[in-house]
C-alpha cells in the first residue's frame, strides 16, 4: 500500500507479541493492512484517531527496528507501547497496571570506559551521558488516567502504578529471591521488567516523538504468575486495548 508511505499524523500503537495487540486491532475501525518483515501492520480509525498498530518482535533488536521502521515510514505524532511486564517491585501484583516513568537498558554496562551500568556508550549534544529515557509527560498522566479508569470498570481488583521499566534481552526467573531479580531491583531501582520499553522509547526520543508505555503485570517474582497463560494473555490484551481506546479518546478531545 504504497499510498500509507509517509502519511503523518497517525498514532503508533505497538505491543511486542502478535497477541498483545490483538484486541487492539480487532477494534480499528475501516482498517487496512500490510506486510512488513513478518508481521502484519493495521492502519485505521480507533478513538477518533487514525492510527496504525503492529506488534514489534520481541527483545531489543527486533523492537528497535520495527519502531524505526514505523517512525520512517509512517511518521507518528505519537508512540504507545502495551503489552505485559515482570515485577520487580514488590508491592505489585498480577493483573496490576504500571506507566513507566523512565526507561533504563539494564544489559549495556559501559563502566569500563568511564560510564556505568545502564548507561549508553559516547555522549549527547549536551555532553550527558543517556541512561533514564523519560517518557512524555502528558502520555504518561494520560496513560494512567486510562489505566484508572478501566481499573475502576474491572471486576479483577487491579491496581495502577507508575515506575521505571528496566529492558532486556532475558527472561527473568520467576522463583521468588532471583539475585536477578534483587539486582535490578537494588542497583537500578527498577519497577517492572520487559524487553523491549527501551528501544521503543529511544525511537521516540530520537525522532523526536512523544511516546509512553503501559504494562500489565504477568509475573511477581513471588511465586506470583497465572495458572493458565493463555487466558491471562487474553485477558490482559484487553485491558491494553481498553486502555488505548481511552488514551485515543483523551487525545482527539485535548490535543498534546
Amino acid at each position: 500500500m504504497a499510498g500509507h508511505q509517509g502519511v503523518g499524523g497517525v498514532i503508533a500503537l505497538l505491543g511486542a507479541l502478535q497477541a498483545e495487540v490483538y484486541h487492539t486491532v480487532r477494534r480499528i475501525e475501516g482498517a487496512e493492512h500490510q506486510e512488513w518483515a513478518g508481521r502484519r501492520i493495521t492502519i485505521g480509525t480507533l478513538g477518533g484517531q487514525r492510527v496504525v498498530c503492529t506488534w514489534t518482535g520481541s527483545g531489543i533488536a527486533l523492537s528497535a527496528l520495527t519502531s524505526q521502521y514505523i517512525c520512517s515510514r509512517f511518521q507518528p505524532k505519537a508512540i504507545l507501547l502495551a503489552g505485559i511486564g515482570a515485577a520487580l517491585n514488590p508491592k505489585y501484583r498480577l493483573q496490576d497496571a504500571v506507566i513507566a516513568e523512565d526507561v533504563v537498558q539494564w544489559d549495556i554496562d559501559t563502566s569500563a570506559i568511564g560510564g556505568g551500568p545502564g548507561v549508553f556508550p559516547g555522549r549527547q549534544k549536551d555532553n550527558s551521558q543517556l541512561r533514564e529515557m523519560q517518557t512524555h509527560p502528558s502520555l504518561k498522566e494520560r496513560l494512567l488516567e486510562a489505566a484508572e479508569r478501566h481499573s475502576d470498570r474491572s471486576s479483577a481488583g487491579s491496581t495502577v502504578h507508575t515506575g521505571r521499566f528496566l529492558s532486556g534481552d532475558s527472561f527473568l526467573p520467576v522463583e521468588e529471591g532471583s539475585q536477578l531479580r534483587e539486582k535490578l531491583r537494588n542497583g537500578l531501582q527498577g519497577d517492572l521488567a520487559d524487553m523491549e520499553s527501551s528501544s521503543v522509547i529511544l525511537a521516540g526520543l530520537l525522532n523526536q516523538i512523544p511516546s509512553g508505555v503501559v504494562r500489565i503485570v504477568s509475573d511477581t517474582g513471588q511465586g506470583g504468575r497465572p495458572e493458565n497463560f493463555r487466558a491471562f494473555l487474553d485477558r490482559s490484551s484487553i485491558s491494553c486495548a481498553d486502555i488505548m481506546v481511552h488514551v485515543l479518546e483523551s487525545l482527539t478531545a485535548k490535543p498534546l
